[in-house]
């Protein structure tokens, strides 16, 4: 056991050595959908459909799923070097709120949902007097999506001007 962690250890040191120098927080992504795409061409779909979540028989992925899986895939392709911020709180306290993701060096939020669940409560976040809305006026947020994993074509259209990408899994 001791030897395999040692041996991991070891490879990963090499690795860290080997890799092409690249300045940190270096993003080659010019806009957070961009981004998203790249990370959920990553996904392992065994992640979500074959653990068990449930002894009540099967049920579909909890939202934290996709958000554990989405950070996962972020890791991996900006390779370790950007600080990605999930769960971050925007505002403390009752009228508080707290972003899935936050890509501070590029000013951007990404926010996940899963089937649709509390849409408008969770566009209404960017706009004016919405918990989110403190980072995007005094500019420490630039761009920001709503991800929503569904496993049913949407029947209604987005509401209101907070870009929305849904995504059928």
């Amino acid at each position: 056991m001791l030897r395999c962690l040692l041996v991991k250890l070891g490879s990963r040191y090499c690795h860290c050595l080997l890799l092409e120098i690249a300045p940190d927080d270096e993003i080659k992504y010019d806009t957070p959908l961009r981004l998203a795409v790249d990370a959920i061409m990553q996904f392992r779909p065994r992640q979500l459909s074959d653990p068990p979540r449930s002894l009540a028989g099967n049920t579909l992925p909890l939202e934290d799923q996709y958000q554990k899986e989405f950070y996962r895939c972020l890791f991996t392709i900006l390779d370790g070097r950007v600080v990605i911020s999930p769960e971050f709180t925007v505002k403390a306290g009752i009228k508080g709120g707290t972003i899935d993701f936050l890509v501070a060096r590029k000013k951007w939020g990404l926010e996940l949902l899963r089937d649709r669940d509390r849409l408008v409560e969770h566009m209404k976040r960017f706009e004016p007097g919405g918990q989110y809305f403190s980072m995007i006026q005094p500019g420490n947020m630039e761009q920001y999506i709503v991800l929503d994993f569904t496993v049913t074509q949407p029947t209604k259209p987005r509401p209101g001007n907070t870009p929305l990408l849904n995504l059928m899994l």
